[in-house]
């Protein structure tokens, strides 16, 4: 359903996925034609994971996983145009923060 509500093509189109445990998200759009792509996460037991759903998806060397607290660090984050907030936003301890940092330069962002 997301993919299908995007009317512009996804080349070119870098994508920040904030607490998407192991990326599946960020993994449709890399899939679909996404240049780059990038989980963000809190829970590094979510890595391997992650990694194997890359591999799978044959998008290893476009997607990136890294453990890191955004509301900590926000500078740690490069910009992305598509920014998707999967239920992190709930579960934060300030998500309406998260959601102005998320929102602060993409293109895009779904939650």
């Amino acid at each position: 359903m997301l993919l299908n509500a995007s009317a512009q093509p996804l080349t070119g189109i870098r994508v920040l996925e904030i607490g998407g445990g192991i990326g599946t998200i960020q993994a449709e759009l890399l899939a679909a034609g996404a240049t780059s792509g990038e989980v963000i996460e809190l829970v590094s037991a979510y890595e391997p994971y992650a990694r194997e759903l890359a591999r799978d998806k044959g998008i290893e060397d476009r997607s990136t996983f890294r453990v890191a607290d955004v509301l900590e660090n926000p500078d740690a984050v490069a910009p992305a145009d598509i920014v998707v907030l999967n239920r992190v936003v709930c579960c934060s301890p300030d998500g309406v923060r998260l959601t102005a940092l998320a929102g602060s330069s993409p293109v895009a962002c779904f939650w």
